[in-house]
């Protein structure tokens, strides 16, 4: 009979198993990153454009100011790290490193060897997928890339997964665009259709109320959610060509 002194015993060992699995991904993800600074050394400030405003609204994201407001996970984050003495500039690199370290332990859980993922967060490390950002400090794109590596890997667990599109819908509404991929994700991993489109449409419906908030509190900025309507680009005929555009995106940085 299993105690359940035997039980805590056991999921302690699991617990620490994991926390031991996310420090080594956290320093070989820490290694990369240094060692991937000596091709392409970080910019020193936020990039012109995108990386100026993103670095603002960290200042005070909860202003919701600026021509994305909707994007608040980003500045959110650099605003919490500040606390601790890390700027944004240095919160991007902190980004980078993450998504090294996130490369790192996907590959491991799905190959179950070190040096398999060791070989695959260094290609990583060595594509346009960080090496492109370090002189655009203070872009978003890392952390995207970062939160869909982590929608693959949680496929299989569906509230995790519809979570996870909720929060990077939080970083890039861009998320919503690839619907399709993110419930053939699901059904390749034992959802239900009409299940996944429901959990879909509650996801919708949380970004969207808070889309809502924004407007009745006129904080949209110039990018609200009649932008792509208004001008037809990207909804819908601009949707296949969105989807081969990251395709190419994907192929080029990593």
């Amino acid at each position: 009979m299993v105690t359940t002194e035997h039980r805590g015993s056991q999921a302690g060992r699991v617990r620490a198993s994991i926390a031991g699995e996310w420090l080594v991904a956290a320093a070989v993800g820490c290694g990369l990153l240094l060692l991937c600074n000596l091709i392409v050394a970080p910019a020193a400030e936020p990039f012109p454009g995108h990386g100026e405003r993103f670095a603002a609204m960290a200042q005070d994201p909860f202003a919701f100011a600026g021509e994305f407001p909707q994007r608040i996970l980003w500045p959110i984050l650099a605003w919490l790290f500040a606390f601790v003495g890390v700027g944004p500039v240095a919160f991007s690199s902190v980004c980078n490193g993450a998504l090294l370290a996130v490369v790192f332990w996907f590959a491991r859980s799905r190959t179950g060897s070190v040096r398999s993922a060791f070989l695959v967060a260094s290609a990583t490390a060595a594509s346009g997928a960080v090496l492109v950002y370090k002189p655009m400090m203070c872009f978003s794109d890392t952390l995207n890339l970062l939160l869909l590596v982590l929608l693959v890997h949680f496929a299989n667990r569906a509230k995790v997964f519809w979570s996870l599109v909720v929060l990077t819908a939080f970083s890039h509404e861009l998320v919503f665009f690839f619907t399709p991929w993110l419930i053939y994700l699901r059904l390749k991993n034992g959802g239900r259709f009409w299940a996944e489109v429901g959990f879909w449409g509650v996801s919708v419906g949380v970004y969207g109320a808070f889309r809502v908030v924004l407007k009745v509190f006129n904080l949209t900025g110039p990018y609200d959610s009649s932008y792509y309507v208004e001008n037809a680009i990207w909804v819908p005929w601009g949707l296949p060509a969105i989807w081969m555009l990251w395709g190419f995106v994907v192929v080029v940085e990593f």
